[in-house]
């Protein structure tokens, strides 16, 4: 094998070392923006109320002409609260919104078995909302076993 000048072995340290630098600088990039941004601070924040049994979606701004219906019937058919922080709100707060809802509907869609948010925007739109005693006689064994747990009804 032949002996490497000094001038190659500097050469392969300072490429070695590059590569170190890139690595930890990628490290630090993902830490800084992935696992620290706003979304992901609402992902984790779902994931976290989820656990703790509070059904929660976040929004902000006026709500639309049928979403002051919505948000009664998603209280009234599955305990899930709707938050408005109203008009006036940053980036972040938008971002962390979106990464908060997409988690929390995710994981509500699993716990009821179907898309209760499309399905109770359209009662809420159309304002085709049964009387509270006749939607409850129709719930599922599986539902009626939910509301009892969490509403005591």
């Amino acid at each position: 094998m032949p002996r490497l000048s000094a001038w190659t072995k500097a050469r392969r340290i300072a490429a070695a070392c590059l590569f170190v630098a890139a690595a930890a600088a990628a490290a630090v990039r993902y830490y800084r923006y992935e696992y620290n941004s706003f979304e992901a601070k609402g992902a984790r924040a779902a994931r976290a109320d989820y656990k703790k049994g509070i059904f929660m979606l976040r929004g902000h701004g006026l709500p639309s002409d049928c979403g002051l219906a919505y948000r009664e019937l998603l209280k009234e058919r599955f305990d899930i609260t709707l938050y408005n922080q109203g008009c006036l709100v940053d980036y972040g707060e938008v971002e962390f919104d979106e990464g908060y809802n997409a988690v929390s509907q995710a994981l509500l869609t699993k716990r009821f078995g179907r898309d209760i948010f499309t399905e109770t925007r359209a009662d809420a739109c159309t304002d085709k909302r049964p009387p509270a005693d006749e939607w409850a006689q129709n719930l599922t064994p599986r539902e009626k076993a939910i509301r009892q747990q969490y509403t005591g009804k």
